[in-house]
């Protein structure tokens, strides 16, 4: 079911937003590391490393890469891309309220770190669950998605 010009158009505005965040926040991070140097990795590229085996980085990732995706066509469709989308939304809700139930205040960080930890970890949460209910997709969750969506975060 194709959505009509102007309900498509006004979709595309709350997913570009949160693949933006994404964007900047993400970029942000391998910013840092290649200006502070590898910090307590030893070396820049194990500094890199680490950051993208991070839950929050991989999460942040799949969300933008699916709401970039909605952004260009919102009426984007398929079994795996219904389960990425999903999958992004489940991953990015759990990491701000694990984040904000248990992780908050423990780092001590730069004004850089700071604000890329508020975009990867309130931001872009907020930006996508509001995204996901203003514009959706919604109707395209069945039983099936929902249970391959949720076999990547259990890992």
């Amino acid at each position: 079911m194709r959505q009509s010009s102007a309900s498509a158009r006004a979709a595309r505005v709350p997913h570009a937003v949160v693949a933006l965040l994404v964007l900047g926040a993400i970029a942000l991070e391998p910013w840092t590391a290649f200006r502070q140097g590898p910090g307590i990795a030893g070396t820049k590229a194990e500094r890199l490393t680490r950051l993208f085996s991070y839950f929050t980085i991989q999460s942040n990732i799949l969300l933008g890469v699916t709401s970039a995706l909605l952004a260009v066509r919102p009426d984007r469709d398929g079994r795996v891309f219904r389960v990425a989308r999903l999958d992004g939304l489940l991953c990015i809700v759990v990491t701000g309220i694990v984040y904000h139930a248990v992780l908050t205040g423990v780092a001590d960080l730069t004004p850089a770190g700071e604000l890329s930890n508020l975009l990867l970890h309130t931001a872009v949460p907020i930006g996508a669950l509001l995204a996901w209910l203003l514009t959706g997709p919604r109707p395209r969750i069945d039983r099936v998605t929902a249970l391959w969506a949720v076999a990547y975060p259990m890992v």
